[in-house]
């Protein structure tokens, strides 16, 4: 019987597989890591979808295992990173107020993470609903 309250890591990346992440958790870093949606013209625009769904992680709990997302003003002081092979959106940045963190993309969990047990803490987004 499996008796862990949270997953001690969550992997994920671009569709192209060039750009790959881990998300580790801990008690500093607690799990779910703070769900939320946005459906304002950037990120719409950026995505390609009506409604996009993202989790707020910490710098210090995110490695890339792979070369890092390129990232592009979208305005100022706010960063969009993507993969430059196969386009696909990754995350966004904001310089203030919070710049040790960083939105990453739900969709771009593996799918293993997507249909596993912890899917639920990812996709309810008690983080907040924004427009």
């Amino acid at each position: 019987m499996n008796t862990q309250t949270h997953p001690e890591q969550l992997t994920g990346g671009c569709l192209c597989e060039s750009i790959r992440y881990t998300v580790r958790f801990s008690e500093e870093y607690p799990y779910p890591p703070d769900p939320h949606t946005c459906q304002c013209t950037t990120c719409r625009k950026q995505s390609g979808a009506l409604i996009v769904h993202s989790v707020t992680v910490s710098t210090s709990q995110l490695s890339w295992t792979t070369a890092p997302p390129a990232e592009f003003p979208s305005s100022p002081g706010f960063f969009r990173g993507f993969c430059p092979k196969c386009g696909s959106a990754l995350t966004y940045r904001a310089v203030e107020p919070a710049p040790d963190n960083v939105e990453l993309l739900a969709e771009t969990f593996d799918e293993d993470v997507l249909k596993g047990p912890w899917a639920v803490g990812l996709t309810k987004p008690i983080g907040g609903q924004f427009w």
